[in-house]
C-alpha cells in the first residue's frame, strides 16, 4: 500500500514535544513521513521531495511558492496560528483544494 508522503517539519519545536511516541506512531500506520527530525527541513530536502509531498505537518510555513508543491492536499501548522497571507498563496490553495488547517484553538 502506498502512504501519503508527508513532510512533518516542527521546525522551531523537538519532535517529542509536538510528536510524542504515541502519536508518532499513528504518524507511520497512516503516512509515510519525510524528514521528522529536530532541525528544520532543508531546502535541499524539501526541494528533492517536493514532487510528492502530500500535506506538510510544520510549526510555520517557510517552503516559499506553495505551488512547487502540485501533489499537495493539506498545510497543517502546528504552530498556532495560520501562516500569514503574504507567505502563502491562499487563492491557489483554494483553487487546487488544499486544506490550510492550524492546531490553535482560537
Amino acid at each position: 500500500m502506498n502512504l501519503p508522503r508527508v513532510l512533518v517539519d516542527p521546525r522551531f519545536r523537538r519532535m517529542d514535544g509536538v510528536y510524542p511516541p504515541a502519536i508518532r506512531a499513528r504518524l507511520n500506520a497512516c503516512c509515510t513521513p519525510l524528514w521528522a527530525l529536530d532541525e528544520p527541513a532543508t531546502e535541499e530536502f524539501v526541494n528533492a521531495h517536493a514532487h510528492q509531498i502530500e500535506a506538510i505537518l510544520c510549526g510555520f510555513w517557510a517552503y516559499g511558492d506553495v505551488k512547487r508543491f502540485p501533489k499537495l492536499k493539506a498545510i497543517i501548522e502546528t504552530g498556532g496560528n495560520l501562516p500569514k497571507p503574504d507567505a502563502l498563496d491562499y487563492a491557489h490553495c483554494a483553487a487546487e483544494g488544499i486544506r490550510v488547517l492550524s492546531c490553535s484553538t482560537v
